[in-house]
């Protein structure tokens, strides 16, 4: 049976020792903490799908998850040679190189806003989960008190102003309200909400001073929107 990294027509990545992978370098403070610490007493096989520098997959990986990440950019790739990550370049727009039902975890951090149809890439989430597992997408929280003020007084969300369409490539602005009706559309259930850290909207400062207590973790001031998914059931309790 082929491991569930070995995918025909999808070109590994070596994993040479490289200078250690960022976690706030592809997201915002705090993400990946929050990440790590809803998988604690999990274990399994986890798919890191926008892996970035592979920060997260690293952390994984030393919790004891067989990783597979996945980006389309291998320069951004820092993976210490860590046993248990296997690396493979994928353009996420297009389908998943896995087998259904595949993956006990599937994380897709800050990568949604990047791509060109949601809808498709949480459909193939769902397809590549296993149907007692779980999905974690997190992406910019576009409902922020700073946003709002950003889109009265420029015009535009946050994070989704022309120089990020420019440098970043962020094109998909999702609601936690989007982020329910795709759910029920794909077949997942949205089973919890957090915030990464609070951001004050106070530009240049907000940067200078995160509230990650738990209390300023939220849509007014949280900078990114985390949500948790896992597989609808049906009425009789078959999944969907």
């Amino acid at each position: 049976m082929r491991a569930a990294h070995e995918r025909p027509g999808v070109a590994p990545v070596a994993h040479e020792r490289a200078p250690h992978a960022d976690p706030h370098a592809m997201a915002g403070l705090n993400t990946h903490a929050i990440v790590l610490e809803s998988l604690a007493g999990r274990t399994g096989t986890v798919a890191d799908l926008g892996c970035g520098q592979g920060a997260l997959s690293i952390e994984l990986a030393r919790r004891g998850f067989d990783v597979v990440c996945a980006d389309m950019s291998p320069e951004h790739f820092r993976m210490h040679a860590v046993p248990g990550i296997h690396g493979y370049l994928v353009d996420l727009n297009g389908g998943l190189p896995h087998r259904d039902r595949t993956f006990d975890v599937v994380c897709a951090v800050e990568i949604i806003e990047h791509l060109e149809n949601p809808r498709h890439f949480l459909r193939e989430c769902r397809r590549i989960v296993k149907d007692d597992g779980l999905v974690i997408v997190t992406t910019p929280n576009v409902l922020s008190l700073a946003s709002r003020l950003s889109f009265l007084f420029r015009g535009c969300l946050i994070y989704f102003n022309q120089g990020e369409y420019e440098r970043n490539h962020h094109i998909s602005p999702l609601r936690l309200t989007d982020f329910s009706n795709m759910f029920r559309e794909v077949g997942l259930s949205l089973v919890r909400i957090d915030f990464n850290t609070g951001k004050l909207p106070i530009p240049k400062v907000r940067h200078w001073v995160p509230l990650t207590a738990r209390a300023f973790r939220n849509v007014w001031l949280g900078e990114s929107l985390i949500v948790w998914a896992s597989p609808a059931r049906k009425a009789g309790g078959s999944h969907v």
